[in-house]
């Protein structure tokens, strides 16, 4: 039997700030397990790319928020190389706005925190969460 080609999976996160603070994640699964990140994850079969950015967020941090503007799509793509399996996913990231709930790591999320902007590099998330907050920074 043929095996089924391998395809990106879709994904979003959230870009949310609140007095001079990033919402953060540290992922529990691949990719990038145990990196902080924005929170986020799988779109669900038939759910809408903001809804599945509301619940990921709410799922990975107890947080609610006000989905905004489209930042963009991401890739992120690992060959397996590493001590990660092979992934490519397409991550739509969206801002978002007026968080409200206490910040509690949940679903597969390690940690969850806010993080001050001035300490995000000092946590060394990967290219693609750089690339998307400097993304919402030009919008």
């Amino acid at each position: 039997m043929d095996r089924p080609p391998q395809l990106p999976q879709i994904a979003v996160s959230v870009v949310l700030r609140h007095e001079g603070r990033l919402l953060l994640v540290r992922r529990g699964k691949p990719p990038d397990e145990g990196r902080w990140s924005l929170p986020g994850g799988r779109v669900r079969f038939g759910e809408r790319l903001a809804d599945a950015a509301a619940r990921e967020l709410r799922e990975e941090t107890g947080v609610t928020a006000r989905i905004g503007r489209l930042i963009g799509p991401f890739e992120v793509l690992r060959d397996g190389t590493g001590h990660e399996p092979p992934a490519h996913f397409v991550v739509v990231t969206f801002a978002a706005h007026d968080p409200e709930g206490s910040v509690q790591a949940g679903d597969d999320a390690r940690g969850a925190a806010w993080v001050a902007l001035d300490e995000i590099h000092s946590l060394h998330p990967s290219a693609e969460t750089l690339s998307a907050i400097a993304a919402a920074d030009e919008g």
